[in-house]
């Protein structure tokens, strides 16, 4: 890697989606407003 991660879903596109020879879809691992289960409560 060149420094720079990314966020979840660059991370998983480049390991494990479009951009990696699997080519799997994200399904659940979507954020849910997207139709996954993936949700990250607001900070208060």
């Amino acid at each position: 890697m060149k420094g720079t991660i990314g966020n979840y879903g660059e991370a998983f596109d480049r390991n494990l989606g479009d951009g990696s020879p699997l080519k799997i879809e994200r399904g659940l691992n979507k954020l849910w407003s997207q139709g996954g289960l993936q949700y990250a409560p607001p900070i208060r």
